[in-house]
């Protein structure tokens, strides 16, 4: 039984905190495509808002708690609940447990440093290791 768990430990740090073994740069690519409603490889502000903000918005009052939050990543990207509820801590940026357009505002100009309005991919996979912190991918 030991082993057993041991084995197990040894796994989840070797695949990182993803339940599926997805690296952060698949997963980013997977956030990415569920944003980019228009395909055209780059999300703007609104595509960002729609999906971190008003998609995940169970309650529609427009604002995400973190129970919203984490339940849907994990439901949709496979982190674990702890990686999840990290991320979700630093996306909301006056730490009141919910993900508002004014968080999401808050991480554009980090999101988008080149001030295009279009954050791209390589943009978004920055972001993500360095709010993502599971693997060195």
């Amino acid at each position: 039984m030991i082993t057993y768990f041991l084995l197990a430990i040894v796994i989840e740090a070797a695949l990182g905190a993803n339940n599926q073994g997805l690296t952060v740069d698949q997963v980013t690519a997977l956030v990415m495509l569920d944003m980019d409603d228009n395909h055209d490889g780059h999300v703007s502000e609104g595509e960002l808002m729609l999906e971190l903000v008003f998609r995940w918005d169970k309650n529609f009052d427009l604002q995400v708690s973190q129970t919203e939050f984490v339940s849907f990543w994990v439901q949709t990207y496979h982190d674990d609940q702890a990686t999840t509820a990290a991320f979700f801590y630093n996306l909301d940026f006056n730490h009141d447990n919910f993900l508002t357009t004014d968080d999401i505002s808050h991480h554009l100009g980090v999101l988008d440093p080149n001030g295009d309005k279009q954050v791209s991919e390589a943009e978004f996979k920055h972001f993500m290791h360095a709010n993502i912190h599971y693997e060195s991918n």
